[in-house]
C-alpha cells in the first residue's frame, strides 16, 4: 500500500509545500570571455555544435583573418628575409573551406548583408560604363578575391559564441602584434610613426589598422576572467593608443575623440575609470615623447593661425598644405560625383578620370585618391553605390544598436552587452576615420559587418535561452501556481478539496 493511501479519510485542506527557487546554475567553462559575477537565478547558455568540417574550416578562417591583421606575413618576409607564402596558402584553403561546408545561406542572415552584396554587384555593373575599364575590372577582382571574401568566409564559418570570442581575440593579439613590430621595424617620416615595409607604409594607414584592433583589446578588459590576460589587454590597448598618436593621424584622432566621447555618455562607470586612467597616461607620454611636427599637426586641427617655433617651418608648411590638398580633393571628388551620379566614373578610376579633367583645362594633375571613403564610393559608383555602401553601415549600426538595447538591461548577459557596445565603437571609429582616408574597398568594413551578423545571430539565440529560462522560473514561481510535486500530492490523494 502506498503512502497516499494511508492519509486519513477526513475532509481537510493540504498546505502547499514551500516553493524554492531555483538553484543557480553555473555558466559552462567552454564559454570564454563570460563576465565572473554569477547571476541571482541561473541562466546556461544554448549549447553550441559544430560538424568536424566545419571546425577545422572556422580554424583556417582564424589563421587567415589573424596573419591579415597581424600582418604576420609580411613581418616574416622582411624579418627573414623570405616569403613564407602564409597568406597565399591559408586564403584558398579557408575560401575552400567556406565552399564545402555549405553555408551559403548564411550570407543573408541579416540586411546588412544584403546592403554588401548589392554593394560588390553595383561595382560589377558600373564597369561597361567606366572611364578606364581595364582599371576598373582590376580594382573589384582584386577587392572581392582578398577583401570582400572576409565577409563570407566569417559569416560562413563562424557560428557559436566561443568561435565568434576566439575571432575577436585573435584581431586583439595581431594588433599587438602590430604594435611589437612598429618598436622593431618602425620608422619616421617628418616625424610620424610608420612601418619601414609593407602595406602600413603610410601613417595614416597605420594608425586606421591599429585603430581597428583596439577596442578588441578593451573587450578582452571587459569580458575575460583571467587578471594577466585582462592586465595584458589594458596595457595592449594604452601602448595601441600611443602608437596611433605618435602616426600623427589626424583623421584617427578625431575618430579617437569621438569613441571616447560616446564611451564617457554611453560606458559603465568601470569602463569609464579605466579609460580616463588610460587617457591620462597616454597625453603625459604624447608631451613627452611626441615630436614638435607631430603635435604641431594635431595643432593645426583646430587653427592654423599660430607662430610656429623656430626648426617646425617645414613640418607646418606639410601639415598645412596636406590640409589644404584634402579639402581641394573633397571638393573636387563632390564635383565629380555630380557630374556621374550614376555610374560614377568606375571602380578605382578617380585618380586617372581627375588626372584627365585637370590636364583637358590645363592644370597640372595630383594623380590623388579622394582620402575620404564616401566620396570615393559616390565619384567611382554612382549615388546609388553610394546609398548601398551607406545602408551597409547605417543597417550594421540599427542591428547592433537593437542587440544592445535588448541585453543591457540584464546582467546575467553582460557578455553580450559588453561584446555589442565593443562592435558599435569600433564601427563608429572607423566611419570618423575614413571620412579622411580612402578605404572603401578594404578588408576592414567586410570584417566588421561579418563580425557584426555572426555576433548578433548568436546573442539572439542566448537572448531566447535567457528569456525562456526567466519565462519558465517566473511560472514556477507565480502565486497560485503548483510545482510538479503538488500537482502529483493532488492526483494522487483520495481526498479532493
Amino acid at each position: 500500500m502506498s503512502r497516499f493511501n494511508q492519509l486519513p479519510t477526513e475532509r481537510r485542506t493540504p498546505s502547499a509545500p514551500s516553493v524554492l527557487p531555483p538553484r543557480p546554475v553555473a555558466t559552462p567553462t567552454a564559454f570564454a570571455n563570460v563576465p565572473a559575477s554569477r547571476p541571482s537565478i541561473g541562466f546556461t547558455p544554448p549549447e553550441e555544435s559544430v560538424s568536424a568540417l566545419q571546425s577545422v574550416g572556422f580554424y583556417v578562417v582564424l589563421a587567415y583573418v589573424f596573419s591579415r591583421f597581424s600582418l604576420i606575413s609580411e613581418i616574416t618576409t622582411f624579418g627573414l628575409g623570405q616569403n613564407l607564402y602564409i597568406i597565399v596558402v591559408v586564403g584558398p584553403l579557408a575560401a575552400l573551406a567556406t565552399a564545402l561546408t555549405g553555408g551559403i545561406r548564411r550570407f543573408f542572415l541579416a540586411p546588412p548583408a544584403y546592403f554588401l552584396i548589392g554593394f560588390m554587384l553595383w561595382l560589377v555593373v558600373d564597369i561597361p560604363f567606366s572611364t578606364w575599364r581595364g582599371g576598373s575590372f582590376a580594382l573589384p577582382k582584386g577587392a572581392f578575391m582578398t577583401d570582400f571574401s572576409m565577409f563570407f568566409m566569417i559569416v560562413c564559418l563562424t557560428r557559436t559564441w566561443r568561435q565568434c570570442v576566439i575571432l575577436m581575440n585573435a584581431i586583439a593579439i595581431g594588433g599587438a602584434v602590430d604594435f611589437i613590430a612598429t618598436r622593431i621595424y618602425g620608422g619616421q617620416l617628418t616625424g610620424r610613426l610608420v612601418m619601414t615595409f609593407g602595406t602600413l607604409g603610410n601613417p595614416n594607414d597605420l594608425a586606421t589598422h591599429l585603430l581597428i584592433a583596439l577596442p578588441f583589446c578593451l573587450l578582452l578588459l571587459l569580458n575575460n576572467r583571467n587578471t594577466v590576460v585582462r592586465s595584458l589587454a589594458l596595457c595592449s590597448a594604452v601602448a595601441m593608443l600611443y602608437a596611433i598618436i605618435q602616426t600623427g593621424s589626424r583623421g584617427s584622432f578625431l575618430a579617437v575623440a569621438a569613441v571616447l566621447i560616446y564611451i564617457f555618455l554611453r560606458g559603465s562607470p568601470t569602463l569609464k575609470v579605466g579609460l580616463a586612467a588610460g587617457g591620462v597616461m597616454v597625453v603625459v607620454l604624447a608631451a613627452a615623447l611626441l615630436p614638435s611636427g607631430v603635435l604641431l599637426r594635431y595643432t593645426t586641427i583646430f587653427t592654423s593661425d599660430f607662430k610656429v617655433e623656430a626648426g617646425t617651418e617645414k613640418e607646418y608648411e606639410y601639415a598645412v598644405g596636406s590640409e589644404e590638398a584634402r579639402k581641394r580633393l573633397l571638393i573636387d571628388s563632390i564635383l565629380t560625383t555630380l557630374a556621374n551620379p550614376l555610374f560614377g566614373v568606375g571602380p578605382g578610376n578617380y585618380a586617372s578620370a581627375d588626372a584627365n579633367k585637370k590636364n583637358e583645362a590645363g592644370k597640372q594633375a595630383a594623380w590623388q585618391v579622394t582620402h575620404n571613403s564616401y566620396t570615393e564610393v559616390s565619384s567611382e559608383s554612382g549615388i546609388p553605390g553610394f546609398l548601398l555602401f551607406i545602408g551597409m553601415i547605417g543597417s550594421t549600426f540599427k542591428m547592433l544598436g537593437s542587440t544592445y538595447r535588448r541585453v543591457r538591461k540584464h546582467p546575467e548577459l553582460r557578455y553580450l552587452s559588453n561584446t555589442a557596445f565593443v562592435l558599435l565603437i569600433t564601427l563608429a571609429g572607423f566611419c570618423v576615420n575614413i571620412f579622411f582616408s580612402a578605404m572603401a574597398y578594404n578588408y576592414y568594413l567586410p570584417t566588421l559587418v561579418a563580425l557584426s551578423i555572426v555576433f548578433c545571430t548568436v546573442a539572439k539565440q542566448h537572448i531566447q535561452r535567457f528569456e525562456g529560462q526567466n519565462a519558465a522560473s517566473s511560472a514556477a514561481l507565480a502565486p497560485g501556481a503548483r510545482t510538479p510535486a503538488m500537482e502529483l500530492f493532488a492526483r494522487s490523494s483520495p481526498v479532493r478539496g
